[in-house]
């Protein structure tokens, strides 16, 4: 292989460091990493908390990993139709709306033995946060170039499986509360 073929066949010295460079994209990772960290959090930590939402345990997992599916599908429409920063922000303040209408109707005496509405709601967080956490997926990769994309989505995906490594004490924590 002549010298001249070998330097269009090395990749450029590209390094983590570069993505640091650029206040553009240190914002993006910022944001990225916080994005992942609410949505990782949130996901798991609903996730966890299935068994309180029915009396059999089993049923209840069998259930709410039913949602999923219809969401995954939901989302792919509402990402076609409003793209993908829009969906990500829609469904996570729509999940944010539905725990806090569920944790309202914990604190409102007239609204806690009402069974059905808190598991509408948690249903409908379980639903939203699923379709956030696919549309992140994708918009993540993407606000970065081809030659850094690796490192900005690894920190960012990183920030999210770090949130999923305490996700279960803070779930498990907070019902105590």
């Amino acid at each position: 292989v002549s010298s001249k073929e070998n330097k269009n066949n090395v990749r450029g010295d590209d390094r983590i460091v570069d993505i640091f460079k650029y206040s553009k994209f240190r914002l993006y990772v910022l944001i990225m990493a916080l994005n992942w960290f609410a949505t990782s959090l949130v996901y798991d930590g609903l996730t966890y908390l299935n068994n309180f939402v029915g009396e059999n345990i089993f049923i209840s997992w069998v259930l709410m990993n039913l949602f999923e599916l219809p969401a995954q599908f939901f989302c792919y429409i509402l990402i076609s139709k409003y793209g993908r920063r829009v969906s990500v922000c829609l469904t996570l303040v729509l999940a944010g709306v539905a725990l806090l209408l569920t944790c309202a109707c914990n604190l409102i005496d007239a609204l806690n033995s009402i069974e059905w509405l808190k598991t509408i709601l948690f249903i409908l967080a379980k639903f939203s946060i699923t379709q956030s956490y696919s549309a992140i997926i994708i918009h993540a990769p993407e606000l970065f170039p081809t030659n850094l994309r690796s490192f900005g989505y690894g920190i960012s995906l990183f920030s999210g499986k770090l949130t999923a490594i305490i996700s279960p004490l803070i779930s498990l924590y907070l019902v105590k509360i």
